[in-house]
């Protein structure tokens, strides 16, 4: 089943590195394909620690709902 409305391209013109349109200059000096490079890092328990923290983080106080109702509640009132 095919869409006569259909305006998209059939394949995908990113899948292929082709530089720019006929007639266009590339501003890039010179063209390299924009694929990002992984690479692995080893890092000591020192720097785990400094980037990851040790223990869990400190829980914040619990205020009760009625209690933050009461203070929007002030806030309307002055």
């Amino acid at each position: 089943m095919t869409n006569n409305n259909e305006r998209r391209a059939p394949t995908d013109r990113r899948d292929e590195d082709n530089g720019p349109p006929h007639g266009w200059k590339d501003r890039r000096r010179r063209t390299e394909r924009r694929i990002p490079a992984i690479e692995e890092q080893t890092i000591s328990e020192d720097e785990w620690e400094q980037y990851f923290g040790g223990g869990s983080p400190a829980k914040p106080e619990l205020v009760p709902a009625a209690e933050i109702a009461a203070t929007v509640f002030d806030k309307v009132r002055d």
